[in-house]
């Protein structure tokens, strides 16, 4: 009881911090997000460790760190809840922190089960956590809604977008798509949270060097597309970088014909 408040604590304070209005990017509630990963792992060594109800939380709190922030913070806290789990219950077997269980009648006997079922109940838990991150990459798009008139996900702009017959690809500073509009969809299917790397067929650091340069010097390009079909068409690119306060936050917005 007394972790569950300290965690209500820390989530308070960190979404305290937002209420000043500030057109950086707000690092505090992601600070308190990942001492809250860390306090998860202490909560469920003291609940029951493979059998805690609280392991859901990782998958929570990793879901709200790929949203709010960037899918890299989200896979820094998907390793780090898997290794604090295994961490706990390493000590745990081996005798170094006590058993503690919520359930009644229950002793350390219940974690040596044998090999493969401790290995399948690690395949399950990785699987969960790293399912959340990639799922919740695909919806940073639409819950990211930056404050600047001229960026691309204000409802006005969006719109124009929407409707406008040129193919618009958008990718985060990892090429990671993150959207793209109906004409796209039409003439250039792909697919969200895929990289651009899979349809353009370039190593990623030779792709991230052209789109800078062809955002600089204003020309277009002319690719090679790769279709579902496994088949190529040409495909002339231009593009326009949207600036974050970092170059890892930079968006790439591609528009194809």
């Amino acid at each position: 009881q007394l972790m569950l408040l300290l965690m209500a604590v820390m989530l308070a304070v960190g979404y305290g911090s937002l209420l000043g209005e500030s057109n950086n990017e707000p690092k505090a509630p992601l600070a308190i997000f990942f001492l809250l990963n860390f306090s998860t792992s202490i909560l469920i060594w003291s609940t029951g460790l493979l059998y805690s109800p609280f392991i859901i939380l990782y998958a929570i709190l990793i879901i709200a760190t790929t949203q709010l922030y960037h899918y890299g913070y989200g896979l820094l806290q998907t390793v780090l809840a898997l290794a604090g789990l295994i961490a706990v219950y390493g000590m745990t077997v081996y005798r170094i922190l006590p058993y503690q269980s919520l359930l009644p009648d229950s002793d350390i006997s219940i974690l040596y089960q044998p090999t493969a079922v401790i290995l399948l109940y690690g395949l399950l838990y990785a699987s969960l956590l790293f399912f959340a991150v990639f799922a919740a990459s695909s919806a940073r798009m639409m819950l990211f809604r930056p404050m600047k008139k001229l960026d691309l996900d204000t409802t006005f702009q969006e719109k124009i977008i929407q409707e406008m017959p040129t193919s618009v690809i958008v990718t985060d500073a990892d090429l990671s798509i993150l959207g793209y509009n109906p004409a796209a969809s039409v003439r250039f299917p792909c697919q969200n949270g895929h990289s651009l790397t899979e349809y353009l067929q370039l190593p990623e650091a030779k792709l991230k060097e052209l789109l800078e340069a062809l955002s600089e010097n204003g020309k277009d390009q002319e690719l090679s597309w790769k279709l579902d079909t496994g088949e190529k068409m040409q495909v002339t690119i231009e593009v326009h970088v949207l600036k974050g306060e970092k170059k890892e936050t930079n968006t790439y917005i591609i528009f194809l014909r």
